[in-house]
């Protein structure tokens, strides 16, 4: 599946390619961590950011899926209402190699593509 969407950064539009065998779905988090300082602001923030309206605006801008069952779907861009497959991930391997594979996408990979 594939669908153009408007670039976060308002440079023009961005094609997002979702192939047919699946794609990983990594789940964002946030939390109110007990005992913490500041927790009356981390309230605050929390509450902001999980709105209907910020997570609306997150998955326009942002292509973050909203967890929340009551978002208006509508109100999301069409690839997000469209059905995909999860692709299956190996928990246990990207505990173990993921920090070596963010080391190479930033030594190896990032901003080469200029």
């Amino acid at each position: 599946m594939s669908a153009d969407s408007a670039s976060p950064t308002g440079s023009g539009a961005t094609r997002i390619n979702i192939p047919a065998s699946g794609t990983p779905v990594v789940i964002d988090a946030i939390a109110l961590v007990r005992g913490a300082p500041n927790e009356a602001e981390a309230k605050r923030f929390y509450e902001f950011v999980t709105t209907p309206e910020s997570l609306i605006h997150s998955g326009r801008n942002y292509y973050r899926l909203p967890v929340r069952k009551d978002i208006d779907r509508t109100q999301l861009p069409d690839w997000m209402n469209a059905p995909f497959t999860r692709m299956p991930l190996d928990w246990e391997l990207l505990r173990k190699q993921g920090n070596e594979w963010l080391r190479y996408w930033d030594t190896e990979i990032r901003g080469r593509a200029k």
